[in-house]
């Protein structure tokens, strides 16, 4: 996995993990609470914003679905990950960013794109 895109893995305990940019699923740390997994990530650029601004740290909850109209961390087909708002609609999943001044609109096949998780809490480091 590739994290090239709006997004960098995070975690406090190995700070050294965000500067790298080739990470395969299972190097990606993991925090387990209720019975549920999270992983964290920081936000690289203002692409999602007013949501989202350089610098956030983002708790995300691991899950393969969600649904339309929200944030979620996807796994796209050149192996990059990335924050996008995520919508499905005629067998197309309809990937974009929030910000109105760079409102990139991306299609895929449903089988081209993988969600990792959506984000459950923002803190905002600025």
């Amino acid at each position: 996995m590739l994290w090239i895109n709006n997004i960098v893995p995070f975690s406090s305990t190995q700070p050294e993990i965000s500067e790298k940019k080739n990470l395969n699923w299972n190097e990606i740390p993991k925090v387990k609470k209720n019975k549920e997994y999270f992983f964290q990530v920081c936000v690289t650029d203002n692409e999602m914003y007013d949501r989202y601004l350089n610098n956030d740290l983002i708790t995300v909850k691991i899950q393969n679905f969600c649904s339309n109209n929200s944030d979620a961390i996807v796994v796209l087909p050149d192996h990059s990950i990335c924050l996008k708002k995520y919508n499905y609609e005629n067998h197309k999943v309809l990937l974009s960013n929030l910000n109105p001044c760079n409102h990139d609109l991306k299609s895929y096949d449903k089988a081209e794109v993988t969600i990792l998780g959506v984000p459950t809490s923002i803190v905002r480091m600025n």
